[in-house]
């Protein structure tokens, strides 16, 4: 027997240019922000202590360093980072 999905109505009433005006003062103010790890240990797809949590010996965590590319540093934008062939 399938089932049925049910749809859920994820509607936003629009905003007045007064409301949008106090939501993005509050965005400004409360200084919310994105933090990206582009460090070798990110390449482990865990944390930055995966190393010693692990126990992953230096033979080991050298395909970590084999792999990093710090390249993305001399880009001049964000954009032309995400153009580069991977």
């Amino acid at each position: 027997m399938k089932t049925q999905k049910k749809k859920i109505n994820l509607r936003v009433a629009p905003e007045t240019p007064d409301q949008k005006s106090r939501r993005m003062a509050w965005w400004t103010e409360a200084r919310f922000g994105l933090f990206i790890h582009w460090g070798l240990y990110s390449l482990s797809s865990r944390d930055w202590n995966v190393k010693l949590r692990e126990g992953i010996s230096d033979e080991q965590y050298q395909r970590y360093f084999d792999r990093f590319d710090p390249i993305f540093t001399t880009c001049a934008s964000g954009r032309e980072w995400l153009a580069r062939p991977v």
